[in-house]
Order: C-alpha cells, then sequence, then structure tokens
C-alpha cells in the first residue's frame, strides 16, 4: 500500500524546485497530494495567481513531463488539489485534513507550514530539498517574483510549459499592476 504524502506550497508561480519536489516523492513510491494552499487568495503581491490558474499550470506542467497521458489523467501517483485559505491558524489542520485525501506525510519548503503539523503524531513532517540559484540563494516563489519584475531572467527557473502559461496570463505585468496597487 502506497503512503499518502501530502505536497502543499502556494506554488507562486510553480517552479523547477516544486517540480523536482513531486518527482522525488513519487520516485520513493509515494502518492503525491498536491495541495494548491490559498486557493481563494488572488490579486496580491503574495498570491498573484487564482488556483485555477495555478491548478493549470501544474498539471500542463506534469502532462508535459509525461506524469500525465494525453487524456489529462495521472500516469504517475499523485493528484492536485486547490486548498482554500480560511484565516484561521487554530482551525487550519483540521480543515486541511477535512479537504483533502487522507495522508500520513507532509512535505513542505516552508517551515511555518511544517510547524502546524510537527507535533501531530498522526504525521511525518519532511522539509523538501532547497534548489540554490547560481549565487548561492535559496530558490522560493517569491524571489522568482522578485526577478520578473526586473527582466526575463526569472524564467530559467521554470520550465517551458510554466513560461507559456505565465506569458499568456501577462505575468510580468500583472505584478507590477499588483505592486503599482500598494
Amino acid at each position: 500500500m502506497k503512503t499518502n504524502s501530502l505536497f502543499i506550497g502556494r506554488f507562486q508561480p510553480f517552479h523547477i524546485g516544486h517540480l523536482a519536489d513531486i518527482k522525488s516523492i513519487i520516485a520513493k513510491g509515494e502518492h503525491c497530494i498536491i495541495a494548491i494552499a490559498a486557493a481563494n487568495k488572488v490579486g496580491t503581491w503574495r498570491n498573484p495567481l487564482a488556483g485555477a490558474e495555478r491548478e493549470n499550470i501544474i498539471k500542463e506542467t506534469l502532462k508535459a513531463e509525461s506524469l500525465l497521458d494525453p487524456k489529462g489523467l495521472p500516469k504517475g501517483s499523485y493528484e492536485v488539489h486547490q486548498l482554500i485559505d480560511i484565516d484561521d491558524d487554530d482551525r487550519w489542520v483540521q480543515h486541511v485534513i477535512d479537504s483533502l485525501p487522507p495522508f500520513s506525510k507532509i512535505y513542505s519548503g516552508s517551515e511555518y507550514v511544517r510547524g502546524f503539523f510537527v507535533d501531530d503524531e498522526r504525521f511525518e513532517t519532511l522539509p523538501i530539498k532547497m534548489i540554490h540559484d547560481e549565487n548561492d540563494k535559496i530558490l522560493c516563489a517569491t524571489s522568482i517574483r522578485k526577478e520578473a519584475l526586473k527582466s526575463e531572467n526569472y524564467k530559467k527557473y521554470l520550465h517551458s510549459s510554466t513560461i507559456g502559461f505565465l506569458d499568456e496570463l501577462a505575468f510580468r505585468e500583472r505584478l507590477v499592476k499588483i505592486l503599482g496597487k500598494v
């Protein structure tokens, strides 16, 4: 029986580190439940992309990586879910449990997120392997958004399918517009 493992993140945007983590979880023989956190949040610096946009990007990138069959059904052992943010830290863990299929392991790049589960003996909480950029800084979606404001260099941290979607969504222009509201 496969272990159901939760890989939770905001994926703002989905980058090569996220893709490597999903592949690693699947390669371990685990079923990866990809949870798009804060799926109901959009139009802010932290959450420029809508949940449905992120879901499409993830699914199309996994399809391009041959982890989906031509009909869009998973070939690998994973599934994608949108998880709304309820803005209540005290109820959040139960909300995650109630909103997703059962899981026993949790992977996240966020110490904050892992901290919600670390003392709960029902779950094994694991950090993900962080990828570093050429300056040895940790690659994260926040740094990619910052780089997107400066140049096209941010695209080197993205899968080509992700780049296509973000170009269609005018990602850079969206970020500029969001920051103009501040």
